[in-house]
C-alpha cells in the first residue's frame, strides 16, 4: 500500500500488516511504521525485544569459517583507505561443528590506515584477548609497551608493563604524592630471593633471603 497525502512524499508499506514500511526519506522500519534511523527493527515483549539474526549457508563449519559479519566503511569519502573496510565484528568458528560442538569467537577489527584487522576477541569460553588472537585467561593484553593504565584523570594515573624476560614494572604519575598503598586483610606474602628499596635510581637496601626459615639477612 502507499499512503500518499498528495504531497511528494509517501510511505510504502508491505505485508498484510503493515510490518515492512519504507518511509517519505528512505528510511526502512520493520515493526514501526516511523523508523527513527536509516534502518530499525522493532518487536519482541519483556526479556525478548528485537532479534536481527545473521547466519551461514556453509553446511559443514570448520574452524575459521565465518557465521556473521558487520562491516563498517565510508564509501563516499575521496581517500584510498575509506574505500575499504573500516572496522568490523565477525563471529568465526573456533573448530568443526557437530552435534555436540558450535565453539564461536567474536572479533572485533579496527582501522588507523588500511583494511582493519582484529585488535580484540571474545573466545568460546568467554577469554577476552587485547592484542591476541588465543587468550589463556579471562582478560589476556598482549603489547611490547605498557599493557595496563588506570587513570583517574590526564595526569594521574597508574601504569603496568611488562618486558622481555618476564620484567615488570609499576609506575604511579601525578601532581601530588602518587603512592602506592598495599592494605591486605591478612598477610602479605612476597616470594623473591632478594628484596631491594630504591631512592630514585640508588638502592639503600637490601633483604636477601638464604632460604632458611625466619633467616634474613640485611
Amino acid at each position: 500500500t502507499v499512503d500518499d497525502d498528495g504531497n511528494d512524499d509517501a510511505d510504502l508499506t508491505f505485508d498484510v500488516d503493515g510490518s515492512i514500511v519504507f518511509d517519505a526519506v528512505g528510511d526502512v522500519g520493520i515493526g514501526t511504521s516511523s523508523p527513527v534511523s536509516a534502518f530499525e527493527i522493532q518487536d519482541g515483549l519483556t526479556t525478548t525485544g528485537a532479534i536481527l539474526t545473521l547466519g551461514t549457508k556453509e553446511p559443514s563449519v570448520v574452524e575459521f569459517d565465518v557465521l556473521g559479519r558487520i562491516d563498517f566503511y565510508a564509501p563516499l569519502d575521496t581517500g584510498v583507505d575509506s574505500d575499504v573496510r573500516a572496522a568490523s565484528i565477525t563471529a568465526f568458528a573456533r573448530d568443526t561443528f557437530s552435534d555436540s560442538v558450535n565453539s564461536t569467537a567474536l572479533s572485533f577489527q579496527t582501522a588507523k590506515s588500511g583494511l582493519s584487522d582484529s585488535k580484540m576477541l571474545i573466545d568460546e569460553d568467554g577469554n577476552v584477548g587485547i592484542g591476541v588472537f588465543d587468550p589463556d585467561t579471562t582478560l589476556e593484553v598482549f603489547s611490547t609497551s605498557a599493557q595496563l593504565k588506570l587513570s583517574y584523570d590526564a595526569d594521574d594515573y597508574f601504569r603496568i608493563a611488562v618486558a622481555a624476560d618476564g620484567h615488570t614494572t609499576m609506575i604511579t604519575s601525578g601532581s601530588a604524592n602518587g603512592n602506592i598503598n598495599i592494605e591486605p586483610k591478612n598477610d602479605l606474602n612476597l616470594k623473591a630471593d632478594t628484596i631491594k628499596f630504591y631512592h630514585g635510581s640508588d638502592p639503600v637496601c637490601y633483604f636477601n633471603m638464604d632460604g632458611t626459615a625466619g633467616q634474613l639477612d640485611v
